[in-house]
């Protein structure tokens, strides 16, 4: 899972809007037998 987020980019804003706090963060992992394959991240604030 750390390869994949490390590979993975965020947006500018969201993630100021994490650093500031306040932010809900929704995390999704998709994968098949204990290896997941993608995550998506959603930050709302």
């Amino acid at each position: 899972m750390e390869q994949l987020i490390m590979q993975g980019s965020a947006d500018p804003v969201a993630r100021q809007n994490i650093i500031n706090g306040g932010a809900t963060v929704v995390v999704q992992v998709y994968g098949w037998n204990g290896q997941p394959s993608r995550i998506d991240v959603q930050v709302y604030r």
